[in-house]
């Protein structure tokens, strides 16, 4: 998800005459990944009910499956903007049904002495999480980028 957030908005903004991207504005990408926290709300609302009728564990599975699911969906179907609204939708879903139900399956999993520790753990290792997730897509994305920027109209280039 982190990783996501650091990469789509660059993916969305780049220019079309690059090959890939919609020559979005930062507002115009950032309306355009709305849909994920707008989802995540939303299930985050219902993941009471939906927890006490299918169980935490059949929520978390399933909200991994359906995040799963959405990126696929864009990995696949990324030529317009309205198909990567659908799959930052349907990211969005499953994110909000795994993050609802991530909490309750490690308080579930230790003793109610340990709730605190559990939930700052759980927080931590999010956090770790995000930051090498990011790290990662972000290495990814740059490791095809040529060493040397060069100017061509003003003649000079730098690493080189």
């Amino acid at each position: 998800m982190f990783a996501a957030f650091g990469g789509l908005p660059q993916f969305l903004q780049m220019p079309a005459s690059s090959g890939y991207g919609f020559g979005a504005s930062i507002t115009g990408s950032g309306l355009v990944l709305a849909p994920i926290p707008v989802g995540m709300f939303v299930l985050g609302l219902c993941a009471g009910r939906l927890t006490a009728r299918f169980g935490a564990r059949a929520l978390l599975a399933g909200g991994a499956g359906v995040a799963a699911m959405g990126y696929f969906a864009f990995a696949v179907a990324h030529g317009t903007v309205a198909s990567v609204m659908v799959a930052t939708t349907i990211v969005g879903v499953g994110l909000g049904l795994a993050f609802s139900a991530v909490a309750i399956v490690v308080i579930e999993a230790i003793p109610h002495s340990q709730t605190g520790v559990a939930s700052g753990m759980n927080i931590n290792i999010r956090a770790i999480g995000g930051s090498v997730g990011s790290a990662a897509m972000a290495s990814i994305v740059s490791a095809g980028v040529p060493p040397a920027v060069c100017r061509r109209s003003v003649g000079t280039c730098r690493g080189s």
